[in-house]
């Protein structure tokens, strides 16, 4: 009988696991003239229904990391927390949280970096979230581009210019 149990306990798991969302853990690195730049994150469903709920004025918590070796710009070397803000129903402005939160914890206004930024709905819609380092496109395209891809969200952050 233990045995039977067992086999049925281990393939409830290994279903479970078949038909469970995958998240997929990413990393991106790269090294700028000498500033080696990390982005760690994981995949996850591009919840547009979420995104209609966010008011204006509220930070999202990507759960992404950017790393900074070396001073970028106006940005100093350590870790931080990857966001955006939403600044009006078709407006967003990429942001970096200079600590940790937990889920559903507001960030300190004070330590938030407002990037200088570019949002668009006008490239194609990814149906995970997807992060980037990517030469700057439109007001940005001079500039070392942090791309956040969600949905038909597309929300560059420029690294090279720091804050604005």
């Amino acid at each position: 009988m233990k045995k039977k149990l067992a086999y049925i306990f281990l393939f409830g798991l290994s279903l479970t696991l078949v038909l469970a969302h995958p998240h997929v853990k990413k990393i991106v690195s790269t090294e700028i003239g000498g500033t080696n730049i990390t982005i760690e994150y994981y995949t996850s469903p591009a919840n547009m229904s979420h995104v209609e709920s966010v008011a204006v004025g509220d930070f999202v918590n990507s759960r992404a990391t950017l790393t900074l070796n070396k001073n970028l710009g106006e940005l100093n070397a350590g870790k931080y927390l990857i966001g955006s803000i939403r600044k009006g129903k078709s407006d967003w402005t990429m942001a970096l949280y200079s600590g940790r939160l937990g889920r559903g914890e507001s960030p300190d206004q004070d330590k938030l970096i407002n990037l200088r930024s570019a949002f668009s709905t006008e490239h194609g819609t990814a149906t995970h979230v997807s992060l980037d380092l990517d030469p700057g496109s439109g007001p940005l395209e001079t500039s070392l581009a942090l791309v956040w891809h969600f949905g038909n969200l597309h929300l560059q952050g420029d690294l090279s210019g720091g804050a604005q």
